[in-house]
């Protein structure tokens, strides 16, 4: 028997007796000894939240494709919009965003995304057995949440939650995040909201106390429009940290996904003659730095894209260029209502191939995790549908080079030239 199916025997067990302890133990106290958590929900508002601002569910309306709206389906509207702050004494937060009042309630509105996580009334993760939590005398604002690896959340869930503190005057001891990944860490720097010293890496302390727990809850909610206020506070403090050069040339860009895990063109091969056609350079959004992603999508006239974090960096183009959304046979609505918020003229384009049964459940659960193929003819359309004409000799539109290249000769350029 090796060592991972004792752990795996080990963590049953524990889920045994802590579904029997509930019936006399505080939920806390059997969670100190055995790392599982029976869940009793406290709803948020028995800790007086502060109110911030609304979230508008979004309008119904779809957007243009060629095959116009009959593979259309909008998110589900979520019940709850978090909009709000709350103070807990003596609370505890996990690495995943989960709140605790002192005895070990779960608390529904302050927790985020925990749903995913939790199975048959139980809470097992992070912890194992007998979990260490680390304690902390003082105000602690906690910003966690289980999606704050992923560059789309993180941007848009996990950031503007310091804008929210900052707004209301709440000025804590520390602050709980992770500043694990590359674009975390450059995103923080550049706000210059949080000194190193004042963050604790929930990636090294995966469950944290504090005497004073405030915890901003906001997330752009299934359904709902993507909020005036978030969209104006990622232009606002990321667009002035990048220099317009005057070597840089409005591009046309598709983003390819070609060395990512899943959500991947397979047919990228065919496609890419078309777009160089266009005049389009072909990304990868994970070499680029954080400032050179939003330097290319500030200076972008037009984007193709699969669905994937990289939408992210459409808050960052200028209104009223032309966005094109690759999908599965089935559309999911965060690039269109990202878009809408951001002012751009979307459309998508979904595969004819695919089982809609699979698809239509991964829509629901917000998450396509496959690969799909755009048939060329329809991208054509689809370009033409847009507006976007082919490239022309002489004219300023950038083709078939990768932007890697690019960027390498402009620094060439502007160092011949002695711009720094």
């Amino acid at each position: 028997m090796n060592i991972h199916h004792l752990q795996k025997l080990s963590i049953k067990f524990a889920k045994c007796v802590a579904t029997f302890a509930v019936l006399f133990l505080r939920p806390i106290l059997i969670f100190r000894w055995t790392g599982i958590l029976p869940v009793n929900i406290k709803s948020f508002q028995e800790f007086s939240p502060v109110p911030y601002k609304d979230q508008s569910v979004f309008p119904k309306e779809g957007p243009r494709s060629i095959r116009g709206n009959a593979s259309w389906h909008a998110t589900p509207t979520s019940p709850m919009v978090m909009g709000h702050l709350l103070e807990i004494k003596n609370g505890l937060v996990s690495c995943s965003g989960y709140a605790f009042d002192q005895a070990g309630n779960l608390i529904e509105g302050a927790s985020h995304r925990y749903s995913r996580k939790i199975k048959k009334t139980l809470v097992s993760h992070p912890s194992r057995l007998r979990p260490h939590i680390e304690k902390f005398e003082g105000v602690v604002a906690a910003i966690t949440a289980s999606n704050q690896d992923a560059y789309f959340h993180w941007l848009f869930d996990l950031l503007p939650r310091l804008k929210l503190l900052e707004d209301l005057g709440v000025k804590p001891d520390k602050i709980y995040l992770q500043c694990h990944y590359r674009f975390q860490r450059e995103t923080l720097e550049l706000l210059g909201m949080v000194a190193t010293r004042d963050i604790i890496n929930c990636h090294d302390v995966p469950l944290l106390s504090a005497s004073t727990l405030m915890m901003p809850c906001h997330e752009v909610m299934d359904g709902h429009e993507f909020p005036d206020w978030v969209i104006g506070f990622l232009r606002d403090r990321f667009l002035p940290t990048v220099e317009k050069a005057e070597l840089h040339q409005k591009k046309r860009v598709y983003v390819s996904r070609a060395d990512a895990l899943f959500r991947r063109v397979t047919n990228e091969h065919e496609i890419l003659p078309i777009l160089a056609e266009y005049g389009f350079v072909v990304v990868k959004l994970e070499k680029l730095s954080f400032q050179e992603q939003v330097a290319l999508f500030m200076e972008a006239e037009a984007v193709v894209l699969p669905h994937g974090s990289g939408l992210a960096n459409l808050v960052f183009c200028s209104k009223g260029i032309p966005v094109i959304e690759l999908l599965p046979s089935v559309v999911l609505d965060h690039g269109f209502r990202l878009s809408t918020a951001a002012g751009l003229d979307y459309f998508f384009l979904n595969s004819r191939d695919g089982d809609s049964t699979l698809i239509a459940g991964a829509s629901h659960s917000g998450n396509i995790p496959y690969d799909f193929m755009i048939h060329p003819e329809d991208l054509v359309a689809t370009l033409r549908l847009a507006g976007i004409e082919k490239a022309r000799n002489g004219n300023s539109i950038i083709s078939s080079l990768s932007i890697e290249q690019h960027l390498e000769a402009e620094y060439v350029q502007r160092s011949a030239l002695g711009i720094k």
